[in-house]
């Protein structure tokens, strides 16, 4: 998704360059120089979102990772404490 995002700031930034350059001395300069400093701005922005949320999933994934893992030893502890109760019931 980052990367589709990095393609299509970039395909801008050539744009707003091209127009730029085609249109030297013209009086629109300015405001394709507006629109490129804007989607630089848009860019940032929208960068920077992508990298907390890929942060934030990553976080999310440890904790999860580290909660099946609880979940994991639980169960071990459960199934073994229900042997041991078995084996003195029955006297194994």
């Amino acid at each position: 998704m980052e990367a589709d995002y990095f393609s299509i700031h970039q395909q801008e930034q050539r744009y707003y360059q091209d127009l730029i350059g085609n249109n030297q001395g013209s009086r629109y300069t300015s405001h394709f120089m507006e629109l490129d400093d804007e989607a630089n701005r848009l860019h940032q922005y929208e960068r920077q979102r992508l990298e907390d949320i890929a942060e934030r999933l990553v976080s999310e994934e440890v904790q999860l990772r580290d909660k099946e893992e609880e979940l994991y030893t639980e169960r071990m502890q459960l199934f073994s404490e229900g042997n041991e109760a078995e084996e003195n019931r029955y006297g194994y």
